[in-house]
């Protein structure tokens, strides 16, 4: 009896550290910024490199602190009068942990990283009497990986782990305003499919529950972004760019919880939103200089 009244205290204990633990976020999904590089004519080649950061939601209601830090490169080369392709790559470290309150005993330590390269092709033109209006729309596709390794804390420890591989095909069309030589902005808005597949985790929500759901089922999102890029009279191959983006999730999910009921038309969630700061270098300058 001593026995199995120790064993049900056990497995209750158990039960609801994985319940705790499954009610802490996981932003399964961050977006990286946008390759908005702008060329204008045959045989442009740039290249940027930016700082980034993404912010979540604060929907979780444990008063969370999220830090989240990246290195995004970011490339463009004409190579005719009217295309060009694009490379970007990019990488993540993020982290999301709680705050030890009386509203919130237990104590939990997510640590992400995320990675990526991505690779489109599109079609660019110019317009108005001083080219001060530019037209962009490029598609193309990317791969990468999402991990994070989570720590719960009540009256022991738990650790948790997830991995995942991803592959993507966005389109980007942007317009852009060029104000002065030194000074424009552009606004884009890039609609992203993203699939999740080699998944490999030991957290029952991720195995069982919702999150496991997007691994049969491809999700749409879309990022608006605004881009400000300025550059000074002396220097004239490089220019800062400033960069923010809001990203929408547009697939829901069905599936069905640890109690056997049918959840309809949820959503994983997701960091929202997302910034950039940077420089861009006009390769080719640089390289006719010499």
């Amino acid at each position: 009896m001593k026995n199995k009244s120790a064993n049900y205290l056990i497995g209750l204990l158990s039960l609801m550290l994985s319940s705790c633990f499954s009610t802490t976020p996981k932003y399964l999904f961050a977006p990286n910024s946008t390759n908005l590089i702008e060329i204008k004519n045959k045989g442009d080649l740039k290249a940027a490199l930016n700082y980034s950061s993404t912010h979540h939601p604060s929907n979780d209601g444990n008063s969370g602190r999220q830090r989240s830090n990246g290195i995004d490169a970011q490339s463009a080369f004409a190579f005719s009068n009217k295309f060009a392709i694009k490379l970007d790559g990019f990488s993540k470290w993020e982290t999301n942990r709680s705050v030890n309150t009386s509203n919130n005993p237990y104590q939990y330590l997510l640590k992400y990283k995320r990675t990526g390269e991505e690779f489109s092709i599109g079609y660019y033109t110019l317009k108005g009497e001083k080219k001060q209006f530019a037209l962009n729309i490029f598609a193309g596709m990317g791969a990468g990986k999402t991990s994070f390794n989570g720590t719960y804390r009540l009256n022991s420890t738990n650790t948790y782990f997830y991995n995942a591989q991803h592959t993507k095909f966005f389109l980007v069309p942007t317009i852009r305003l060029n104000l002065s030589d030194n000074y424009s902005i552009g606004i884009a808005y890039k609609v992203t499919s993203l699939d999740f597949h080699n998944i490999n985790t030991n957290d029952v929500e991720l195995t069982k529950g919702l999150y496991k759901s997007f691994a049969d089922k491809n999700s749409v999102y879309g990022d608006f972004v605004v881009e400000n890029e300025f550059g000074f009279e002396q220097i004239k191959n490089l220019k800062f760019h400033l960069q923010f983006g809001v990203s929408k999730l547009f697939t829901s999910f069905d599936y069905v919880n640890e109690i056997g009921s049918v959840i309809m038309n949820q959503q994983y969630q997701y960091n929202n939103k997302f910034a950039s700061i940077g420089l861009v270098a006009d390769i080719k300058t640089f390289i006719k200089k010499k």
